[in-house]
């Protein structure tokens, strides 16, 4: 667990520098694993997430940076480019839903970080 956290600060902080206005001012603020009992997406479900706060007191832009949960993948997802939705606003955050499955939208990769459980 541990190093899978790890591993997302550090893919998350060198994949973006190139794409957003200032990616060190990106943090992964929080990650939930397992979720019984807390955030669900608009599908009702919910999964583990990933939060990005933008510490700036700026705009960024976090399309294009990597998350993963397989250091032997390390692209594993980028958040897609050309979507208005992943600029994070001055001192907010972002959630990314782990439901292993990007068709739902941006918001969503492609790995799973725990089973998810639809509410519907």
């Amino acid at each position: 667990m541990k190093r899978t956290v790890l591993l997302l600060a550090v893919l998350l902080l060198l994949s973006g520098r190139s794409f957003a206005q200032s990616a060190v001012d990106i943090r992964l603020n929080e990650v939930l694993v397992t979720n019984t009992a807390g955030l669900t997406d608009e599908n009702g479900e919910r999964c583990g997430w990933v939060e990005l706060f933008n510490t700036a007191f700026g705009m960024v832009d976090v399309a294009g940076f990597y998350l993963t949960d397989d250091k032997s993948n390390p692209t594993k997802y980028m958040i897609p480019k050309g979507n208005t939705a992943t600029v994070i606003p001055l001192r907010k955050y972002l959630i990314l839903y782990a439901d292993g499955n990007s068709q739902k939208g941006v918001f969503h990769m492609n790995f799973t970080l725990e089973g998810c459980r639809n509410l519907s």
